[in-house]
């Protein structure tokens, strides 16, 4: 049994597919206690079926830093108890369209972000180097959040598509790989995507 968690998106999912490819899937708000309801979510979801879990996938952003850690934290409980590797996958890839699209976004400070399903690693970009680039795009433009903080002209902006990452659609990634894709995969560090480095923001007090 394979278990998918996402927990940088709004809102947060979990799903697990069995052997019969069924998936069961739960969502709840995703806030910045995720932790708290993401256990007793957790435990109810896996209360529902009793097969050993095989393989654990974690969404790993762009998106909440705080939920993205939280979520590769619980992966790591679940694979150490289970025994099975634990993965990280680029939430643009628990977005439900078939299409090639464009993932865009504010990556704070002064800076945005694009990436791709064939880019899935965002690029940063500074305000009129974000605004050349998209102006260029031929693909369809999607966002995490709503576009509206972006610097982009208001024809551009209309076009955009609030989209979220899931982990149902996670799974269905995950198993529509091949096995030498997915050796590939598991062969890969676990790493949260980050915007900008982790340890950018300094501490307002030594203690």
């Amino acid at each position: 049994m394979t278990l998918a968690i996402e927990t940088s998106a709004e809102p947060a999912s979990l799903a697990i597919m069995g052997e019969d490819g069924h998936i069961l899937s739960r969502s709840f708000a995703n806030e910045n206690q995720v932790n708290v309801p993401l256990a007793d979510e957790l435990a109810e979801l896996l209360s529902e079926r009793t097969e050993r879990i095989t393989t654990v996938l974690v969404g790993a952003g762009p998106g909440s830093y705080s939920g993205a850690r939280v979520g590769l934290a619980t992966g790591e409980a679940v694979g150490m108890v289970h025994k099975c590797p634990v993965i990280t996958l680029p939430s643009i890839y628990g977005v439900a369209r078939e299409d090639d699209f464009t993932l865009i976004g504010d990556a704070r400070r002064g800076a945005y972000f694009s990436a791709a399903p064939s880019e899935p690693v965002p690029q940063i970009l500074e305000k009129e180097e974000f605004i050349a680039a998209v102006e260029l795009l031929k693909t369809p433009l999607v966002s995490f959040e709503k576009p509206e903080k972006l610097p982009l002209p208001a024809e551009i902006l209309n076009t955009v598509e609030i989209v979220f990452s899931s982990a149902s659609q996670l799974l269905e990634y995950w198993h529509g790989l091949t096995s030498e894709d997915q050796e590939l995969r598991q062969s890969k560090p676990k790493e949260i995507i980050y915007l900008r480095p982790p340890n950018i923001t300094k501490a307002k007090s030594p203690f």
